[in-house]
């Protein structure tokens, strides 16, 4: 005898839940999906982008997009596989949607009926009988037509504050406090399932109807699921009253929170079911009076911290099927299993279901056996089953791994894997009598239900990692010869993931692999300089040797080493430099010369020495003067101390380093020059400068160096390849911090000093005839923060311009070579002496010459303004003075007040009254 109990009371529950779970996204279109976007994440965390290939039932293979063969993952060490979607959405097909036990759902339509099984066409995974002991309900689902919204659609769909990640048709991030809103929209009744999953220990609020233009706000007083410590819980609160459910504990969920919510703004109140269809519980607030707060059609997603992934976000107008009381059936044993049937016109019918004919179900109502009664199928709501108090056994042969698989059309079985034929996922329902198979472009995910297996790890292992796009990988390379890798099916870089077989890695793989996280150098400061002599050397030899001499070097761990310009930093030891070609030698090459011009820098003594240089001595550094622009500077030498000096380069032996520096040609002692860096035009022109082909890799080394290498063979101990200007090269794992591969080879480990070091001619300044007439304001200038300067004077002495705050600074620029410069000139002077001097400054900023060329045109001129020497051109460049004569005007805050660009009789009238103005503003401006 079987104790019998209709559910019948929960006739509104079923069907607003068989509906909710259909809302799918379709993730192909009309063709197949199964590409490189999927996701697969294993028992331990370990993820990797790509898609299922064909495999038996002991593994499960998955393709990842830059590796020659599939890797093997043991079935019961994969925890979740997720394929990707597109914006193109698909409901799922049927009139029917069939609830099952333990959470399970189905969509389709009925072909037959025995008293033992019901046989469900679906559109997807074709026929499947299932037993009626199986079954919950059956609830009219015409084809989804009460579907509002599915997703959670693309990051681009949603207004995003943080870092997310589109990672295998779900959305997901770590940052502490990203969050995203959308507007989904939420109808005024809806019916929300969320499917959310994290890692470790999450810390997240999801809100349910806020106003999407006023997230934050809104968010306050909207419906939410939040992490309380250890508890999830439902809350919903307004500013008098809260009402709050507990949902679970956080560690029974094992990393995942499915739950259908059916939301009534308008009267506040919101139900809470799990997955399997039971209520947690109900929250209701007071009923607002006012009528002027509409109802919010917004929801957001907002991470505290840890790590959190939005799976599924489905949406449907809520129905408004009526309830009916609870019923008993008699504690009698009954075959087949009774049903009570409600239909469009509120009636019910209990009875035995006893056949299928077309568009027509016939039933035999309770009591009357000999009558039985033709329904319409468009005419039945939704038909419930009688179940037993003990629950139905499932079958006998399930598996030690079970997988709960969904579709993109919203079918939900948990079976066992059965393996990949072709394409197609053999699978074998619990519920049903026979397996089923599904192609792969319609599978959404492959989820273990339980895991009853964890990879083994070592202490090695587990800190080595492979980190591409959607793959955190751990594992090793593992041994290959010379030999296997001349052949085109295998290469000479075979990863081997945890719990997986090894795969070939691919010439346009892109991503890293970590052995150990990188070590920050640290900076090594200088000693103090003892006293210098009384009477140092004089000329330019003698400005070398106070700059670079009387500094013992510094030792450091970290050994001289030679930079190339495609990335590689190797240890090395510099005999001699010539006009071609660098001599050195090197424990990781059998290379004694590389050619200059292909050299980033020379670092000749152990140590770190950097320069440390401000924003507008780097500028006057690299600003290559017009008078240079055919004769630059090719170097800079760094000192011991840290000093820097750009100078024409010659040639270095073991003693001496020769240069030409300011006209001069100069010998200096090698012991006084830490580095020697080369000039010239660098950066994006090295991405694909001498890239050779086939697989390229990047080793960064612990002591900061860098190798790259074309890979022919791994060893347990090392990676043996070729580099185009080092020829054969050996890199040991012990030495490696970290392996670059691909365009992450040249984009991620490329050095970035290189593109501190760039010459950039100075600006060629027009001669404007006539101007100076205009208002002032025409420069983009004006109204900004003057930009600072240190110029040279001509009398030897320095100017700065952050040392005269408090008076108005008026700036000539000008150059002998210029006739409206000198005609404006004794206007200008004239101009600016009619005011205190105490007040007001005037600076004539000659461009680009020298003062043997100044002095004798000041004479002629009969005037004797504050000349300062822009020699490089970076005070002009920073004022923008591309057309001269121009006169700059900054008031006593140091703010640019009005530029006048030519000379003119108007410029005289137009200066004198900007210089007013300043003295006269209380702020002065």
């Amino acid at each position: 005898m079987m104790n019998m109990v209709w559910i019948a009371g929960n006739l509104n529950r079923r069907i607003t839940r068989l509906m909710v779970v259909s809302l799918v996204w379709l993730g192909c279109g009309t063709g197949p999906c199964h590409g490189s976007g999927g996701n697969l994440e294993t028992v331990s965390g370990d993820t990797v982008a790509g898609s299922l290939a064909d495999a038996d039932a002991s593994n499960l293979a998955w393709q990842h997009p830059g590796f020659a063969q599939p890797f093997k993952f043991e079935a019961a060490l994969v925890k979740r596989i997720s394929q990707p979607r597109t914006d193109q959405k698909q409901i799922a097909e049927g009139a029917f949607g069939i609830e099952l036990v333990q959470g399970e759902r189905l969509y389709g339509d009925i072909i037959d009926i025995d008293d033992e099984w019901i046989q469900i066409r679906t559109s997807d995974i074709g026929d499947l009988s299932i037993k009626r002991s199986h079954i919950l309900a059956l609830s009219a689902w015409n084809n989804g037509e009460a579907v509002v919204y599915q997703g959670p659609r693309d990051i681009a769909s949603w207004k995003a504050e943080g870092n997310w990640t589109d990672l295998g048709g779900t959305l997901t991030t770590s940052e502490l406090g990203a969050s995203i809103v959308g507007d989904v929209p939420l109808p005024e009744i809806a019916d929300i399932q969320l499917e959310v999953s994290w890692q470790e220990t999450p810390n997240f609020v999801i809100a349910l109807g806020v106003d999407p233009k006023k997230p934050d706000e809104s968010s306050k007083k909207a419906f939410r699921i939040e992490v309380w410590q250890d508890q999830v819980v439902a809350l919903w609160e307004s500013d008098a009253v809260a009402d709050i459910v507990l949902l679970g504990n956080v560690e029974s969920m094992a990393g995942q929170l499915r739950v259908m919510v059916r939301l009534d703004q308008p009267n506040q109140r919101a139900e809470i079911y799990s997955e399997a269809g039971l209520m947690l519980g109900q929250l209701t607030l007071p009923k607002q009076n006012s009528t002027s707060d509409r109802s919010c059609t917004g929801l957001r997603v907002h991470n505290i911290r840890g790590q959190v992934r939005v799976d599924s976000i489905q949406v449907l107008k809520s129905p408004t099927f009526k309830s009916h009381a609870l019923h008993s059936w008699p504690d009698i044993a009954l075959n087949p299993v009774p049903v009570l049937v409600s239909l469009t016109d509120d009636s019910i019918l209990i009875g035995n279901w006893i056949s299928v004919d077309d568009e027509y179900w016939m039933f035999q109502r309770e009591g009357e056996e000999e009558r039985q009664q033709r329904i319409k199928s468009s005419d039945i709501l939704q038909v419930e089953f009688a179940q037993s108090q003990t629950p139905p056994e499932l079958s006998t042969e399930v598996s030690e791994t079970t997988f709960r698989l969904s579709t993109f059309k919203g079918q939900r079985l948990a079976g066992r894997y059965l393996g990949v034929i072709d394409g197609r996922l053999q699978f074998h329902p619990n519920v049903s009598l026979d397996p089923t198979t599904l192609a792969l472009s319609d599978l959404r995910t492959l989820n273990q239900t339980v895991t009853t297996r964890n990879a083994n790890t070592s202490s090695r292992l587990e800190r080595r990692r492979l980190i591409a796009e959607g793959t955190n990988l751990r594992g090793r390379f593992v041994p290959t010869s010379a030999n296997e890798s001349a052949n085109d099916s295998t290469g000479a870089m075979r990863f081997e993931p945890m719990g997986a077989s090894p795969a070939d890695m691919l010439d346009d793989f892109s991503g890293r692999y970590v052995i150990r996280s990188t070590t920050p150098i640290v900076k090594t400061e200088p000693p103090q300089s003892p006293p210098r002599p009384v009477r140092p050397p004089q000329g330019v030899f003698g400005f070398f040797v106070r700059a670079f001499g009387n500094n013992p070097a510094t030792q450091s761990k970290t050994p001289p080493s030679l930079s190339l310009r495609t990335g590689e930093v190797i240890p090395a030891s510099v005999s001699r430099i010539d006009e071609t070609n660098v001599h050195f030698k090197s424990e990781m090459s059998a290379v004694t010369k590389i050619p200059s011009e292909i050299i980033e820098s020379v670092r000749l003594q152990s140590g770190q020495y950097e320069p440390t240089l401000e924003e507008i001595e780097r500028e006057r550094l690299l600003m290559v003067p017009r008078m240079r622009k055919r004769n630059p500077p090719t170097h800079l030498l760094i000192g011991v101390n840290g000093d820097v000096l750009r100078c024409r380069f010659i040639a270095l032996d073991e003693q001496t380093l020769t240069i030409e520096t300011r006209l001069e040609t100069i010998t200096i002692e090698r012991q006084h020059v830490a580095q020697i860096i080369w000039l010239g035009t660098r950066g994006e022109d090295r991405e694909t400068e001498q890239r050779p082909d086939g697989l390229y890799v990047k080793a960064k080394l612990f002591n900061g160096h860098q190798l790259g290498i074309v890979p022919e063979q791994v060893t347990e101990l090392e990676i043996v390849g070729a580099n185009p200007f080092l020829d054969e090269t050996r890199i040991q794992f012990a030495r490696i911090d970290e392996l670059f591969f691909g365009d992450a080879a040249w984009k991620e480990a490329l050095p970035k000093s290189s593109s501190l070091w760039e010459l950039t001619d100075a600006p060629e300044p027009e001669i404007i005839e006539g101007g100076g007439g205009d208002r002032g304001t025409a420069s983009p200038l004006v109204g900004e923060t003057a930009p600072e300067f240190k110029l040279q004077l001509l009398d030897g002495t320095t100017f700065a311009l952050s040392e005269q705050k408090g008076k108005v600074v008026v700036l000539d620029f000008w150059a002998t070579w210029c006739g409206p410069c000198l005609q404006a000139m004794p206007t200008i002077e004239a101009t600016a002496s009619k005011f205190d001097s105490d007040e007001v400054i005037l600076v004539a900023v000659n461009l680009q010459e020298s003062p043997a060329t100044i002095k004798p045109i000041l004479e002629r001129l009969k005037i004797d303004p504050l000349v300062a020497l822009d020699i490089d051109g970076v005070a002009g460049q920073r004022y923008q003075a591309n057309a001269i004569p121009q006169t700059v005007v900054i008031d006593r805050n140091g703010n640019v007040q009005k530029v006048f660009v030519g000379g003119g009789s108007g410029l005289a009238e137009n200066l004198e009254n900007a210089i007013t103005d300043c003295l006269a503003s209380p702020d002065g401006t």
